[in-house]
């Protein structure tokens, strides 16, 4: 065997070997950073519930964005926590009569950016870029609650199969959980 192939082989093995320790340490690290992220997610949402019980949906928001302040607009970790967190409170709180008028279906895209831009500037965070997204919390709590409620005109939807148009998701008992405030 040539030299030259000796050295082509040796280093498409050495290289081989490197890729598939990456990908085994990888996949290692992903795996715990994975259960660690469920688990801090899993505080969040408790957290979130226990500072929602007992208080209105307007002091979920308050402190959802005072717990985003801190956060960078790369660290999206940060900010996940403090959406997870709003989310577990909103869940738990008294609704603010009003909080949820006009707000779009999550589809529609352009609705939504322009509702939760509305909804950033009339809590005073118009110029915080972080803001909307945070907002689509609170726009997926209000959608989820009036679907609930059967007060979403169009709903969620899926695909009609024969290439018509989407047809309304039912609700039924088994989709449709009682909202906190219907529990025992």
């Amino acid at each position: 065997m040539p030299k030259a192939l000796k050295v082509i082989l040796a280093v498409v093995g050495f290289f081989t070997f490197a890729c598939v320790l990456a990908a085994v340490v990888g996949a290692g690290w992903v795996k715990k950073a994975g259960r660690r992220f469920l688990q801090d997610s899993a505080v969040m949402i408790r957290d979130g519930r226990t500072y929602g019980t007992g208080r209105d949906t307007g002091l979920c928001l308050t402190e959802g964005l005072r717990r985003m302040q801190p956060c960078t607009q790369s660290a999206i970790g940060c900010q996940i926590d403090a959406q997870v967190f709003t989310d577990g409170c909103l869940s738990t709180a008294r609704e603010v009569p009003g909080l949820c008028i006009n707000v779009p279906p999550v589809d529609e895209i352009r609705a939504s950016v322009a509702w939760r831009i509305n909804q950033c500037m009339s809590v005073g965070h118009g110029a915080d870029p972080k803001c909307p997204n945070f907002m689509q919390t609170l726009q997926q709590h209000c959608v989820r609650r009036l679907f609930q409620q059967n007060m979403v005109p169009n709903g969620p939807t899926v695909p009609s199969g024969d290439g018509g148009a989407a047809a309304p998701i039912a609700p039924t008992a088994d989709t449709v959980k009682p909202s906190a405030a219907a529990q025992p």
